[in-house]
């Protein structure tokens, strides 16, 4: 009886354990998503920026001076960051989230069928014990039944009405 308790204790462990690798690798993906939201639309603000600057500065005749070229490099970095950030998605996605499903699946299938041993096991020793003591009551059966046989006389009954 133990050993089912273990076993379906082990059961609850794996799936909650798949369950939550399953909820762990679903809110990376969307962290990283809302990452790359954040970058792209600092991107948009950089390169509106950029475009309002260059164009206001480009009517009154000067050059690119230190403001535009400081734009360019933060616009530069955001690019580059937003690159990496797109590269370990794609990198991630190799793996996709219907994988922790099938991880959490097969988890739960090997789970069952640890459970349908132990009980099929638990079954078969408690049909064992059964028989043994079905044997035993029958051993002292036969034994109390031979006492009363020789005991008894023939000029007397067996069984008395009482």
């Amino acid at each position: 009886m133990a050993d089912i308790r273990g076993v379906m204790k082990n059961a609850m462990l794996k799936t909650m354990e798949a369950i939550n690798n399953t909820a762990n690798s679903i809110a990376t993906s969307t962290k990283t998503k809302v990452d790359e939201m954040n970058m792209v639309n600092r991107r948009q603000e950089i390169l509106s920026s950029f475009g309002t600057k260059a164009y206001e500065l480009w009517q009154k005749g000067e050059q690119f001076p230190e403001e535009l070229e400081a734009l360019l490099k933060e616009l530069t970095a955001v690019d580059e960051e937003l690159e990496n950030l797109r590269k370990e998605r794609l990198a991630k996605a190799a793996k996709p989230v219907t994988e922790p499903v099938k991880e959490a699946e097969a988890a739960v299938a090997e789970a069952a069928e640890e459970a349908v041993k132990a009980v099929e096991t638990a079954i078969d020793e408690t049909i064992e014990s059964a028989e043994e003591v079905v044997e035993e009551i029958c051993e002292e059966i036969s034994e109390s039944d031979a006492e009363e046989a020789a005991e008894t006389t023939d000029d007397e009954p067996k069984y008395s009405a009482e």
